[in-house]
């Protein structure tokens, strides 16, 4: 979509307030149908910034932002807003509008879960909820940079099925096993085209691996509130292996029409796993050491992404540093998904290597800043 003055400082408000509420921050996300029976995708309207927040409980909880520049009425945006929430299945809404609203239709929306805001008092309240919502130093907190990142898809047909799974379908998906294969299938598709070399190519890997943070965290809270360390590594693959699958049966029937299919052509295992399955097993062994360490790799990989395609500065840096340093497992789960990742969908193992080399890096930062004085 190309760049316009109509609501892109709106925009850039919504994604500074889940930038700096740990909500990780998607831009003009496409709703489409349900089920789609016709020829062409349909896109029935868009999010203008959708918020994800990885919480320890209700483990994802999803926040629509909706931006409105030109007049319309308050209450009726926000039953608009409230009918996309269910249909999405979103939890909550913030609408940012240029003029004043009623305080009664405030209480009206609020009733619906739903915050009506002009501008001005938006910035109170995001200012008043968290302090850092001040801070515009972010590689985030620039729009342009995401349109940047946007274009990437668009420009590139390519990646056109790449960029419309990861930046609409996925954060919009609730179930998570299924889009840990969505991700993994969409990347098998276009490996050939991925160029460790480009830097347009590793703000798409950085976004994936974020992506996988992302699907991993619900699918890891799922499997630590029924482990019991007493059941054996057989008995967790197995069940590891019906939940990836969407459940017994369904694994089941997969695997029937798998081996009937194998029969006919030589060129297609009988056996239905996971890309490098035993390494994933391994994977979550180590993710139910802290399964609540792992959501807080989603905001840095998305800075990270954003950092590849415009100018680098030290104060966006700092953040990075900062938010990577909020526990020592977030560079050993970056890590480890990284390698996984690249073993799975065949990428170039260059991915991983300068993946990593850019993280240590930013972990590094506070050193550098420290010897200038």
């Amino acid at each position: 979509m190309a760049i316009t003055n109509k609501d892109r400082l709106q925009k850039e408000k919504a994604i500074r307030f889940c930038i700096s509420n740990k909500l990780i921050p998607y831009l003009e996300v496409n709703v489409s149908n349900v089920k789609e029976i016709s020829q062409n995708n349909a896109v029935l309207t868009d999010i203008d910034v959708l918020g994800i927040e990885i919480t320890n409980h209700r483990k994802v909880r999803k926040v629509i932002f909706d931006c409105k520049t030109l007049d319309t009425s308050p209450i009726n945006r926000a039953f608009w807003a409230g009918g996309l929430m269910n249909y999405t299945s979103c939890d909550e809404a913030f609408i940012i509008l240029r003029k004043k609203v009623e305080d009664a239709h405030k209480l009206s929306a609020k009733s619906i879960n739903i915050h009506l805001f002009s501008e001005e008092l938006f910035d109170s309240y995001a200012e008043a909820n968290n302090i850092d919502y001040l801070d515009k130093s972010s590689y985030a907190a620039d729009i342009n940079t995401w349109y940047q990142y946007l274009t990437l898809f668009k420009n590139q047909r390519k990646f056109e099925g790449l960029g419309d799974y990861i930046n609409n379908q996925l954060p919009l998906e609730n179930d998570y096993a299924k889009a840990l294969r969505g991700i993994l299938a969409n990347v098998k598709e276009i490996r050939g085209e991925m160029n460790p070399s480009k830097d347009q190519h590793l703000s798409i890997y950085t976004n994936l691996i974020m992506s996988l943070c992302l699907v991993l965290s619900p699918i890891v809270t799922d499997m630590i509130n029924i482990f019991d360390p007493s059941y054996s590594k057989d008995y967790l693959e197995k069940m590891l292996r019906y939940y990836i699958w969407g459940g017994r049966d369904s694994y089941l029937l997969r695997k029937k029409i798998n081996e009937l299919m194998a029969a006919q052509n030589e060129q297609i295992s009988s056996e239905l796993e996971l890309a490098n399955w035993s390494e994933f097993v391994e994977l979550v062994i180590t993710l139910l050491e802290a399964p609540t360490h792992l959501g807080l790799c989603c905001i840095p990989l998305r800075e990270i992404s954003l950092r590849y395609l415009t100018s680098i500065t030290q104060s966006a840096d700092l953040l990075i540093f900062e938010r990577l340093n909020e526990s020592n497992r977030i560079r050993q789960f970056i890590f480890k998904i990284s390698s996984y990742f690249i073993n799975a969908t065949g990428l170039p193992k260059d991915f991983d290597i300068k993946f990593r080399n850019v993280i240590n890096e930013l972990m590094a930062i506070e050193y550098k800043t420290s010897s200038n004085f």
